[in-house]
């Protein structure tokens, strides 16, 4: 179609899928029917787009690929454009039919995938992102199934230019091989276990008509170790041998629908990309990379708020003296916040019970006496409304939990976790200071504690080994002892527990107190996490916090820290299975600093954190309306009790959060003026509506 007498005009016509790298639509340009997807919030200089086109591009004619046939912009968004295939991805295909597919269609596809990739690795080009999503699957001129292998987004160009700045993982957890998450470079193999993969997961379970030659091939292809794999496609092929094509007209082969009587309004490529949009592409997956953060597309960064309201509420709670650093806060039934923090004057665990929702009334309980024997506390309340408390006794280097009887913990049980090889004795050793300075977090176990139906879960840290650990009841009593497993490298371990039930941890890769490391999250496969899969980023952070929402989105909040740019906050939207996961960076003149607390509010993120540069340097919440944390807005609390002459870097420290059943967003953190002999330190409780 031209309009206007103009060519290289180009008209949307519907969408036919999306995720979260973006939408795809039926188009048309110049009368030929084609397929866009819109890069959404992905920004690449029109510059590099001629550059990319120019200078990289190849020719990728293949009867098993989607060609990539150029780019365009359309209303501010880039859009790649490809050959359009009249079919679905293989999930649907899978779908359509029973939920697997049978070892003949299994096999006929799997040839064809090892063509378009051998033809691929014969270029030196590794596709990185081999998944039942990213085939797509038709029936042919011939009648004959036809796959073929799309979204080159991710390719990867081993012969040219490394166009990211950081490098990190690229690919999908759960199709992405071992090596590659482990943070090797792509290499042909790795997308030979990526279909190795792919087709395991369509396959039906148990085989219909097993095929010997495919059972073989899967078993090769799907080895952890890549010089156990097939060396090529070619060798792959081999072990299948040439499986029949599949005519049986019995297989229902989902299509696109028919063409809509209206369309969207049109829009027109600019003329500067007119010689470009005719160009084939190998190298967008280039422009993906350099808007991604590891193997997470980076979506954009949310806008600073031009005015910060404050807060609903804020209350220095009365007779805390002494508390500081850490503390966790918990919300009951009647919108009441209870809260455990350390008395820094003697190292013992407090519980505040508060008697009004806005913690104007309190009361408050030292639960252990016993000098130094109450660190680093973390709070989950049961169902019943009552506090559990898991806490570092540095006294003897022990993880403690206190199963409360009461709201206040005025009595309570006590059961020690079970510690690996000699961190508790390490514990004790390092941990010799009342009070608890920065330089001592290298004697830290910093726990992290939840309830699953009462039964504790928990993370910690092991100083001694770098490892984040996850330590889980038999019982919500704990009377059948505790199983202890590790998850994952590093150091600032948090927990939730997803809507399946089953752990989730997230983890920075850092070694030492004060250092800062890669954020990675794994998604425990059982109770105790004995199995897990691991997602890496190249997200800089000290700390994380993690939650969990109803629709099965992960939501992972980090203050991240980097040598070439300023401090702020990085939060990474995790769907279901965390197969396309993204990340946000928070960008504002607040310098986030401390460790942030994600909790999950009508089904979207809030989080709460301690801004060090801010006016008036306190607490500050951030009301998320995405579960990536694109669209936001903030309220700030500035600890107003305290003389501003006394607010220095340390108000508003390591916060905690936790959501009321009326909706308010219920934080705690310690306020330590500079002057701790003016103005002792004291526990605050704040809530942003």
């Amino acid at each position: 179609m031209v309009a206007g007498g103009r060519r290289n005009q180009l008209e949307l016509i519907d969408r036919i899928g999306g995720g979260a790298h973006g939408e795809v639509w039926r188009a048309r340009i110049d009368g030929r029917l084609v397929a866009v997807k819109l890069l959404g919030g992905v920004a690449v200089p029109k510059e590099a787009q001629l550059r990319f086109a120019r200078e990289h591009s190849l020719r990728l004619e293949h009867p098993h690929l989607v060609a990539p046939r150029g780019v365009v912009e359309v209303e501010g968004e880039i859009g790649l454009i490809t050959d359009l295939v009249d079919g679905r991805d293989l999930a649907d295909l899978a779908a359509a039919n029973g939920g697997g597919l049978p070892d003949p269609v299994v096999a006929c596809v799997a040839a064809q995938l090892l063509d378009a990739l051998g033809f691929l690795h014969d270029r030196h080009i590794v596709h990185r992102d081999v998944t039942p999503t990213n085939v797509l699957v038709t029936r042919g001129e011939d009648g004959l199934l036809l796959a073929k292998v799309g979204d080159l987004g991710s390719a990867l160009d081993l012969d040219g230019p490394r166009l990211t700045s950081t490098p990190g993982v690229v690919g999908t957890v759960g199709f992405a091989a071992p090596e590659v998450l482990g943070g090797a470079d792509a290499e042909p193999t790795a997308d030979l276990f990526s279909l190795g993969r792919t087709l395991e997961q369509v396959r039906a379970e148990p085989p219909v008509a097993p095929d010997a030659a495919l059972g073989t091939l899967l078993e090769a292809l799907t080895n952890s170790d890549p010089d156990r794999r097939p060396p090529s496609a070619a060798a792959a092929t081999a072990l299948l041998g040439t499986p029949a094509p599949v005519t049986d007209d019995e297989l229902v082969v989902p299509r696109l629908p028919p063409l809509p009587a209206r369309r969207r309004p049109t829009g027109r490529i600019p003329l500067a990309l007119a010689a470009a949009a005719a160009v084939p592409l190998v190298v967008l997956g280039a422009w993906l990379l350099a808007g991604r953060d590891g193997d997470v597309e980076v979506r954009g960064e949310a806008p600073p708020a031009t005015t910060v309201p404050p807060v609903a509420s804020q209350v220095v709670v009365s007779g805390t003296e002494g508390a500081g650093y850490d503390s966790s806060v918990g919300v009951d039934r009647d919108g009441r916040p209870v809260v455990a923090h350390t008395d820094l004057t003697d190292g013992t665990l407090v519980v505040t019970a508060c008697e009004d929702t806005t913690c104007a009334q309190a009361s408050s309980t030292s639960v252990d006496p016993r000098p130094r024997s109450g660190y680093y506390p973390t709070l989950a309340l049961t169902r019943a409304g009552l506090p559990v408390v898991a806490v570092q006794d540095s006294s003897t280097g022990e993880l403690v939990v206190h199963r409360c009887a009461d709201p206040t913990c005025a009595t309570a049980e006590r059961s020690t976790v079970p510690l690996p090889g000699t961190l508790g004795a390490e514990i004790a050793a390092r941990f010799t200071s009342v009070r608890p300075e920065p330089l001592d977090r290298n004697a830290s176990l910093l726990p992290r504690l939840r309830l699953d139906d009462d039964v504790p879960v928990l993370t910690f840290d092991d100083v001694t080994t770098d490892q984040v650990w996850l330590a889980r009841c038999a019982d919500p009593t704990c009377a059948g002892g505790w199983t202890v497993t590790a998850v994952g490298p590093g150091a600032g371990g948090s927990l939730a527990i997803s809507a399946s039930g089953l752990p989730v941890v997230a983890g920075t890769g850092r070694v030492g107190p004060l250092s800062f490391g890669a954020l990675w999250v794994a998604e425990c496969l059982d109770d105790t996490c004995a199995t897990s899969r691991r997602l890496q980023t190249t997200s800089n952070g000290s700390t994380a916090s993690i939650a969990a929402g109803p629709d099965g989105w992960t939501v992972v909040a980090v203050s991240y820290i980097s040598p070439a740019e300023s401090d702020g906050l990085v939060v990474l939207g995790c769907p279901v299975g965390c197969a396309q996961p993204t990340v946000t960076r928070l960008v504002d003149q607040s310098d986030p600093d401390g460790n942030p607390s994600v909790a999950i509010r009508s089904g979207r993120p809030v989080i709460a954190f301690r801004a060090k540069n801010a006016p008036a340097p306190g607490l500050q919440f951030v009301d998320c309306a995405d579960p990536a944390c694109i669209d936001v807005t903030r309220s700030m609390g500035i600890n107003a009790e305290v003389p501003e002459s006394e607010r220095q870097a340390e108000a508003g420290h390591d916060v905690s959060l936790s959501v009321a059943p009326d909706g308010r967003a219920v934080a705690s953190n310690s306020l330590l003026p500079a002057d701790r002999t003016v103005t002792p330190p004291q526990l605050v409780v704040s809530a942003d509506v």
